[in-house]
């Protein structure tokens, strides 16, 4: 039987709660609410206030705290060997999604998150359809979060409620979007968004693009959670708070008659399915993972492109433009862009030419103090690279084939001078600040 370790147990929480205490685990509970503690069935010797006392005891963790503390608390159950299941958001930053994901990949670990709509039998129905073909063509898809209702103290709208749309989408298409607009409303003037509308852009094979858009907010009176796919052949609406006949199709087709484009409705069907609760099924799903070691259905890097899309919505709001989050390389010219301003005059950096288009798969400077500068970043925790410490013409494979070569000395000074810097596609450029600061650092102290 494994020890779960439960952190949290606030208004959602308590429904982990009370799924856990159903199932075959040995529950151990944490909540810096002491009041919230008393008020649950659990043994005084399986429950805490402070959770990392319990951290030992268990051998995995299901976090359902507040977003903003999601990352350091799955870093430290992860270094520990635990397994974890966080709730979505995964993080608020995807560069620390990514980090943990990687952090469990590497430890051969169980991290799944939250994204329950997946978990929802008609969620399954409709990737099975479109898989399946069963719409035709896709042309858009559509979906509703909203309601009248107390907004999250820890984040917007967009991280608390878009973002299961936002994961829902990206698991019915089997791909993340391309490109996100956003259009964001703080009517409570708290500095969060607290109405959300998004628009993304997806890609089939052939190439032509599939719309989305995602409502989100506060303020409307009732309680929606819908979705809608459009396809060329049919079409289906989902109702996410009807127990069990949530989905309708329509056999609607827009069909060619000469110049005139006619609108034919068709036959309309409503499907059936078990009443089977999401939460269950994705806390069961997460326990036979880290019980059989198998893969978990929805692991780290879908959360990590789920924040994705978040950020990239956020910006869009904030510039008024189309994001596109697909493209790596032009980040990372972004990053070489803010390294060469930041080291300008300090370090040789790597010229670009107005005929070129660098991607930079890596970013090398040269310094004659290299060597220096490496141990002095070693103590900020920043790590480097030497791309390649050995001239091609001095490797040992060469020489041995073809003898000796002439001396390359233009080539061989620089073996000895140049060092590649952190870049890939996601880097912060924040980062890219604590490296530059840190760089810039070193050789004032001189």
């Amino acid at each position: 039987m494994k020890r779960i370790l439960l952190i949290g147990v606030g208004r959602w929480g308590i429904n982990h709660l009370r799924v856990l205490k159903s199932m075959p685990v040995e529950l151990f509970i944490a909540d810096h609410h002491e009041q919230r503690l008393n008020s649950v069935d659990i043994p005084q010797s399986h429950r805490s206030t402070d959770a990392r006392s319990l951290f030992s005891k268990v051998d995995a963790a299901v976090v359902v705290t507040p977003a903003p503390a999601h990352f350091e608390t799955c870093s430290e159950l992860l270094e520990m060997g635990k397994d974890v299941f966080v709730e979505k958001p995964i993080t608020l930053a995807s560069s620390e999604a990514k980090k943990l994901t990687e952090l469990a990949e590497k430890a051969g670990l169980i991290l799944q998150v939250g994204h329950i709509f997946r978990f929802d039998p008609a969620s399954l129905w409709m990737r099975d359809a479109i898989v399946e073909h069963q719409f035709g063509r896709l042309k858009m898809l559509q979906a509703r979060f909203s309601g009248f209702k107390r907004p999250r103290q820890d984040t917007g709208v967009t991280f608390a409620d878009s973002i299961h749309f936002i994961d829902l989408f990206n698991f019915l298409l089997g791909v993340p979007p391309r490109r996100v607009h956003a259009v964001l409303g703080d009517f409570f003037g708290r500095g969060m968004d607290d109405e959300s509308l998004i628009v993304l852009e997806y890609y089939q094979g052939n190439g032509s693009p599939i719309l989305a858009t995602i409502e989100a907010g506060y303020h409307t009176p009732g309680k929606f959670r819908e979705v809608t796919i459009m396809g060329t052949r049919s079409s289906a609406v989902c109702d996410y708070n009807v127990a069990q006949y949530k989905i309708r199709t329509f056999a609607n087709q827009h069909v060619a008659d000469g110049e005139e484009i006619k609108a034919e409705e068709g036959a309309v069907h409503q499907l059936e399915f078990p009443p089977e609760e999401p939460l269950r099924a994705e806390l069961a799903a997460f326990i036979d993972a880290i019980e059989k070691r198998r893969s978990r259905p929805v692991d780290g890097w879908a959360g990590f492109h789920a924040v994705r899309v978040v950020e990239a919505a956020l910006e869009s709001a904030r510039t008024g433009n189309w994001i596109t989050i697909d493209n790596l390389n032009e980040h990372r010219r972004r990053v070489a862009a803010r390294y060469a301003e930041r080291l300008c005059g300090i370090v040789k950096t790597p010229p670009e030419k107005k005929w070129a288009y660098a991607v930079y798969h890596m970013y090398v400077i040269q310094t004659e103090r290299r060597d220096e500068l490496v141990r002095h970043l070693q103590s900020k925790g920043i790590g480097t690279g030497i791309h390649y410490p050995v001239a091609n013409h001095q490797q040992p494979a060469i020489a041995k084939i073809y003898g000796d070569l002439p001396r390359l000395p233009n080539t061989e000074a620089a073996v000895k001078e140049i060092l590649s810097l952190p870049i890939y596609g996601e880097l912060p450029l924040e980062d890219v600040d604590y490296v530059s600061d840190a760089i810039v650092e070193f050789f004032a102290m001189q």
